[in-house]
């Protein structure tokens, strides 16, 4: 199978999962949960590579579904850990319980850095697309700003090997 197949496959994926989380999410979550104002125009953009792609040398290929495979592994490892210690929730609110084990341990947000690995891998395929990885970006770095104020009201310190992204 061509690497632009599975990638492809790994994107419906990426949203398919995304779908599930929010369905799941309570109508309070669903409310809390921080959109930059331009997520629409920044998601429509990166359907982009669902139509038109560049073509791309085979170990590029293979770069991008690596990259993306990483990244959704890490996401849905994130969302399972969050889930078993009931502390997953879609918008910025302190968490009754803490979980720092696992993938909590080295990374601040193991999630957000999983979403940008997708997309760098999906971008790839559109280099220009990469300006819609630094929108968001800058849209999680927010979304974490706000779960930092959180957790600072809770004392509790985050800082972890992800921190760099969100500062």
């Amino acid at each position: 199978m061509h690497p632009l197949t599975i990638s492809r496959i790994l994107f419906v994926l990426m949203w398919v999962n995304e779908a599930i989380v929010i369905a799941r999410a309570t109508p309070e979550d669903r409310a809390k949960a921080i959109l930059p104002r331009f997520a629409p125009l920044t998601f429509l953009l990166l359907l982009v590579p669902m139509f038109f792609t560049l073509d791309l040398p085979l170990w590029l290929g293979w770069t991008a579904v690596a990259l993306q495979v990483i990244g959704l592994a890490t996401e849905l490892i994130g969302e399972i850990q969050l889930s078993r210690a009931k502390a997953f929730s879609i918008g910025a609110k302190a968490p009754e319980r803490m979980v720092s084990s696992g993938l909590y341990r080295f990374l601040e947000n193991p999630i957000f850095a999983a979403f940008l690995l997708q997309f760098v891998g999906w971008s790839l395929w559109m280099p220009l697309l990469l300006i819609a990885v630094v929108f968001l970006a800058e849209a999680a770095r927010k979304m974490v700003t706000a779960e930092r104020a959180e957790l600072r009201s809770i004392h509790v310190p985050q800082r972890r090997l992800d921190s760099f992204l969100w500062n």
